[in-house]
């Protein structure tokens, strides 16, 4: 039993010094009885707490959420891959997103899921096709719009994915085009293109 009084912090401390100063525990166990909550810490962070409701958050658990600053104009159309580019980061907890890209900080699973909304299809192209790539595999959705009998002003893209990531493996969203004219743009309002992802387990 630890007894630290109705006020008091309980704590199971970590330490690789012989000095056995709390600012010297790399790891720490501390339930908080003024609030009941326990906290759980490595590398002297803070990782985890269950609240007082057995509500658990994990402050820099890996999770972003971006989408473009601008609108992305006339992408090729001549069968190149086109990197989304996403210039506003709403969040990035552990800021593992750079460049248009997300970097995974540990193995694991990740939940992701872009949505983006093109102006200007040509219904003349043979599709479009929309990537979410990580190392280790692409996932893809494919949209043929020469079933219409004319070039479409909106029309949104949505995909989702659960990707197998290594440590330092990467992810990005891109789009392709193989012919046609080079007029669809990519919107940037915010309800209408992002991609947002995180750590499953």
């Amino acid at each position: 039993a630890i007894l630290s009084g109705t006020s008091g912090n309980g704590n199971i401390m970590f330490s690789d010094t012989t000095a056995g100063a709390f600012s010297d525990a790399r790891g720490l166990i501390t339930y908080l009885h003024a609030s009941d909550d326990m906290r759980f810490m490595t590398a002297n962070t803070e990782h985890m707490r269950i609240d007082s409701t057995g509500a658990i958050t994990k402050p820099l658990q890996p999770a972003f959420w971006v989408r473009p600053s601008s609108t992305q104009s006339n992408i090729a159309a001549d069968g190149s891959t086109v990197t989304i580019v996403w210039g506003t980061e709403t969040y990035d907890q552990n800021a593992d997103f750079s460049s248009n890209t997300f970097t995974a900080p540990v193995t694991g699973k990740y939940f992701m899921h872009a949505r983006v909304t093109l102006q200007s299809i040509d219904s003349a192209a043979s599709y479009y096709q929309f990537n979410i790539v990580t190392s280790n595999a692409a996932h893809s959705f494919i949209f043929d719009p020469r079933g219409m009998d004319q070039d479409t002003n909106h029309y949104p893209f949505e995909l989702t994915a659960v990707a197998d990531m290594d440590v330092n493996d990467t992810a990005t969203v891109t789009i392709l085009q193989p012919n046609g004219t080079a007029q669809t743009d990519i919107l940037h309002t915010s309800s209408w293109t992002s991609w947002y992802g995180y750590l499953l387990g």
